[in-house]
């Protein structure tokens, strides 16, 4: 919540989504393909916005709530 009340959570997300890239992209075992990476990518995206507006709400609903929406688009994407 600091981050997004300071106008942070820009860069903060930025680390966050080049430190995923970069995770998946040097996995040893190749399982990660190009075309899983970018979807990653994507659903993290879906994610920031999720984030953003559950901040911009002022986070009234629980951690738990938000990360049970989370699973719901993981598994509509995946």
């Amino acid at each position: 919540m600091l981050f997004w009340k300071n106008n942070l959570y820009y860069h903060f997300w930025s680390i966050f989504s080049k430190t995923l890239r970069q995770i998946l992209s040097e996995d040893s075992s190749e399982r990660f393909t190009e075309d899983m990476i970018a979807t990653y990518l994507f659903i993290s995206g879906g994610l920031w916005q999720l984030m953003d507006e559950w901040l911009k709400e002022g986070a009234r609903r629980l951690p738990e709530e938000m990360g049970d929406y989370a699973d719901t688009i993981y598994d509509m994407m995946c």
